[in-house]
């Protein structure tokens, strides 16, 4: 299988001993200084980049002999990222790896050119490095690889934030990136043999998640056994016995460290599909991983599994890797809180080169600097994005329990949720621009908005930290209970603020937005259910609460009230919120009585916060029907229109859409706001534009700003966070 770790187009032919040409193309050394100790092997000196001509170091890995796979001998030299060599198609290969421990480490042989004489030196590096040097595919030849271990002096700090700058410039550029996975270990062969079968197989449109059977696949061509094994594989309902050694190898191969490190997401996805696993011996390709991994992520896991909510989180943190272009700011951000880094300030610096397409313009405005403290870094990337993008929806990632993190409208990313906070994407600005200003200390963010509500009650309708690792019954059984809890505490008879009844705006509230009702048909799976099956499901709490073979029975059959505990669980993990106003909704934090709803503009959710004399602090986003889609700033919506979530968006994702419930026909700019006043010249300031039919021209519009609410004589606050 180890002919699968290289394309076939790349050959690399024997190279002459040690490129001497070559390498004295590049840099002599004659600016290398050594300590020369009699009877000792100098360290290898590092040699200052120069910044300014996008200097790197690149070092080629020597054939290793059979007999002797341990010995490891290289030669560093440096080169400009955009020069000859990087023109070539087989420039370099780059390396993609866990660090490991920092403290166990071997030494390494590098050989190189000083004032003409070759000079041996010996280079520290980690032992998780060099089992991925041993096991480098190509040992009979020479390959030109790039390792930040090696490439980069890691007791320089600036030029340590200088070549993370280039770190998307390199990955993209190399011919290959090769992810070291660890040894074999735990059936690895096996895992990727299975998941080599399952990607494939399959064809996946990764934006509009639809999967199809790949017919030509050579497993879908041999024995009707083992094409019917593989179409088992294939198939969402089937689990693989979560006891047998297939599974456990797949599970054991996910949950290596490499998976966690937050660095291989910008890596992998540079790479692309020039990208390869590498595990031991063993590989995939990183198209045919992803493909798999899809189909994982979608099959349930059985009930009796010992290692459930560690296995779904797990799944969940693997299937996201490849999504994160095509996803908000704020969801990859969110995505990333799991995923490790040894210093904070990565959680920034390690993102920029995948950043989504909405958002490439704040690479300009950061620049890596390790000199600077952890909220410094945090607040940079708010900044840029408030002025690069206008928008504030960052501030639906803070919701810290650190009493002294501070201020509080920057997110702790540095703090890992006990349990998963998952924050609803709505549209409770109107998809309008923000308006900020920071004073000169960096410790007060103004912004306009309006306050909406005022809390004063609030609790946690799922008493157990979470359900997840529970019996599917007695999982069941409790989410029934709490949204029987829930219709009691709001008081299905009452009317809603928005006109409906409570009954009506519960049951979209336990659906998060997402019923049917509110997805474009491309959106909508097998487990999506309409306004009217969660009003009945409801009813159907109050009545059977108590009676766990009902609570079985309902769920049985297509249209089964599975899909509507399944969302409705995943919601009432959250605290529930009712206001002086009457509404309601969820939270991912626990707000208190006295707490303010406020939708501040160009951030997606309605924000609680906290008063703290003539300032708030953050406390968090919320989820609040008849806040939740621009009603505060914009109004109802006119005739028969209504929310909904459709693919058009920039993000190539789901966006905010409207659709008019009587002809059916879909569009992406909000009826309720006079576009025509909003109209600009250039592409490069238009939120959205409208292409004449005559083909006349293109006219563009810009995000609603607290100038166009002006116009409207819509009275905002000014809100100042502390």
């Amino acid at each position: 299988m180890l002919d699968r770790a290289a394309p076939r187009s790349y050959k690399y032919a024997p190279r002459r001993t040690l490129l001497e040409h070559e390498l004295t193309m590049y840099r002599s050394h004659e600016d290398h200084t050594l300590n020369l100790i009699p009877g000792s092997i100098p360290r290898y000196p590092y040699r200052k980049l120069n910044a300014k001509e996008s200097e790197i170091r690149l070092f080629v890995l020597y054939p290793r002999a059979t007999s002797r796979t341990e010995d490891l001998r290289i030669t560093i030299f440096e080169d400009v990222l955009d020069g000859e060599r990087e023109k070539k198609s087989d420039a370099f290969q780059a390396l993609s790896y866990v660090w490991g421990d920092a403290s166990d480490r071997r030494d390494i042989t590098v050989d190189f050119l000083l004032q003409g004489m070759t000079v041996t030196c010996k280079l520290s590096i980690t032992v998780s490095l060099a089992q991925a040097l041993v096991h480098y595919p190509f040992r009979d030849n020479h390959v030109v690889l790039w390792a930040d271990g090696i490439c980069i002096n890691q007791e320089d700090r600036e030029e340590c934030a200088q070549q993370v700058s280039l770190m998307q410039r390199i990955y993209s550029k190399a011919s290959m990136v090769t992810a070291w996975l660890g040894p074999e270990a735990d059936n690895s062969n096996t895992a990727l043999n299975l998941l080599t079968r399952m990607g494939e197989s399959i064809d996946v449109d990764l934006i509009t998640s639809q999967m199809s059977i790949n017919p030509k696949s050579r497993w879908l061509n041999r024995s009707s056994m083992e094409s019917g094994y593989t179409m088992l594989l294939l198939n969402e309902d089937f689990n693989i016995p979560w006891d047998g050694p297939e599974a456990k190898s797949i599970e054991a191969l996910l949950n290596r460290p490499w998976f966690e490190r937050l660095w291989i997401r910008q890596e992998v996805l540079l790479g692309d599909t020039r990208t390869v696993l590498l595990c031991g011996r063993s590989s995939i390709t990183w198209p045919d991983f992803r493909k798999a991994v899809f189909v994982l992520a979608r099959k349930r896991v059985d009930d009796a599994h010992p290692r459930m909510e560690n296995w779904i989180k797990r799944k969940h943190l693997v299937s996201r890797i490849w999504t994160h272009r095509n996803s908000s700011l704020r969801a990859l951000m969110c995505d990333l809180r799991d995923a490790e880094c040894s210093d904070p300030r990565d959680r920034v610096y390690g993102i920029l080169g995948i950043l989504p397409i909405s958002s490439t313009l704040i690479v300009d405005k950061i620049q890596p600097n390790y000199s600077k403290s952890v909220t410094e870094v945090y607040s940079d990337l708010v900044i840029a994005d408030l002025t690069s993008n206008h928008r504030s929806d960052l501030l639906t990632e803070c919701y810290t329990s650190d009493p002294t993190w501070s201020p509080s409208w920057i997110p702790n990313w540095t703090e890992r949720p006990k349990l998963p906070v998952e924050v609803l994407e709505n549209c409770a600005d109107g998809q309008s621009a923000a308006v900020a200003t920071i004073s000169s200390d960096r410790k007060i963010l103004s912004m306009k908005g309006k306050f909406v509500a005022t809390i004063t009650k609030t609790w946690k309708p799922l008493k157990s930290p979470s359900s997840i690792g529970e019996s599917l019954d007695a999982s069941r059984l409790h989410t029934v209970v709490a949204v029987k809890e829930c219709a009691q505490r709001v008081g299905l008879n009452e009317n809603y603020p928005t006109g409906e009844t409570n009954l009506e705006a519960l049951a979209i509230s336990l659906s998060g937005g997402r019923s049917v009702d509110h997805l474009t048909r491309a959106l909508r799976n097998q487990y999506h259910r309409t306004n009217a099956q969660y009003k009945a499901f409801v009813e159907f709490a109050l009545e059977h609460a108590d009676d766990p073979v009902a609570i079985r029975r309902s769920c049985e059959g297509p249209a089964g009230h599975n899909g509507t505990i399944g969302s409705a669980s995943a919601i009432l993990r959250d605290s529930m919120i009712i206001t002086k106003e009457g509404y309601f909704g969820f939270s991912p934090v626990m707000a208190l009585p006295g707490d303010r709803i406020c939708v501040i503009l160009g951030c997606m959710s309605p924000m609680i916060l906290r008063p703290l004399g003539n300032y708030f602090t953050v406390v968090g986003p919320c989820s609040i029907h008849g806040f939740n889609w621009g009603e505060a700033l914009l109004g109802p919506f006119p005739g028969n229109t209504t929310f909904i979530w459709n693919l058009s968006g920039p993000h190539g994702g789901a966006d905010p859409a409207f659709v008019d419930r009587t002809t059916g026909e879909e569009t992406l700019v909000d009826p309720r706001i006079d576009w025509e006043v909003l109209k600009v010249d250039r592409r490069e300031d238009a939120f959205v534009f409208r292409q004449m039919l005559d083909g006349s021209g293109t006219d563009y519009f810009r995000r609603p700003d607290a100038e166009y609410f002006k116009t409207k004589g819509i009275e905002l606050d000014e809100v100042e966070l502390k």
